[in-house]
């Protein structure tokens, strides 16, 4: 596995995206969020956790806000996974495996899976972009 160097635990993030499902309805209206500036190193870190996957390969993003109510991003890569009626369903891979079903210490950083690189626009914003 490469060196995760902005992964984060599982309980940070489902605090970050319980944060967002939480406060989103209101959120928007009292604070601006354009987008967001991710590093293509940092991205490659949780593409790379989907070397040797076959099929469709997939990573899901979920909205968060941290304790400092700074919008973020919670990256996680996914993996296929058949349901009996044929359907598929893409689901986390967290601690490396499926919905972090054998994660042991929710508070650890070490190989979750789970990366948080990004910075909010504004302030990391393209002040020319016509899509800001």
């Amino acid at each position: 596995m490469s060196d995760q160097t902005n992964t984060i635990s599982l309980n940070k993030a489902k605090a970050w995206t319980k944060e967002w499902r939480d406060n989103e309805s209101s959120y928007n209206s009292h604070n601006e969020v354009n987008g967001f500036l991710v590093p293509a190193e940092d991205l490659q870190q949780a593409l790379d956790l989907l070397k040797g996957q076959a099929g469709d390969k997939n990573v899901r993003v979920y909205l968060g806000v941290d304790d400092t109510n700074t919008e973020k991003l919670v990256i996680v890569a996914t993996q296929p996974e058949t349901q009996k009626d044929g359907s598929v369903i893409y689901k986390d891979l967290i601690y490396g495996e499926i919905d972090g079903r054998s994660a042991t210490d929710p508070n650890s950083t070490v190989n979750s899976g789970l990366f948080d690189f990004t910075r909010p626009c504004p302030t990391f914003c393209d002040p020319g972009s016509p899509l800001n």
